[in-house]
């Protein structure tokens, strides 16, 4: 039987976090209620995967400035015979310019 890595809250509220052994996640769930223990996150051990993560993110301020424009260069209405498509990748190329 595989271990499973748990994440929950007991009765009193307080997070509870650890590794028990059960045949599958339905079985798990109810070991966990036997011990009055509300699961919030289970996972087979060995099988977790996270997404790797390139540079800092996006500041807010960039997210701002780059919404902004887009919200600008998007919003002007014109007979396009693409609808709109064109509007739209020229939305995308103004901010790349200014910062890449």
């Amino acid at each position: 039987m595989p271990d499973y890595k748990y994440q929950g809250t007991s009765r009193s509220g307080s997070s509870v976090s650890g590794v028990m052994t059960a045949s599958n996640k339905t079985e798990l769930a109810s070991l966990l209620k036997r011990q009055q223990i509300t699961a919030t996150k289970m996972t087979e051990k060995g099988k977790e995967f996270s997404v790797p993560t390139f540079g800092g993110g996006v500041k807010a301020k960039e997210l701002a400035i780059f919404t902004r424009q887009f919200s600008a260069q998007s919003g002007r209405r014109r007979r396009d015979p693409l609808g709109g498509n064109a509007q739209l990748a020229k939305g995308l190329r103004c901010p790349v310019r200014q910062h890449g």
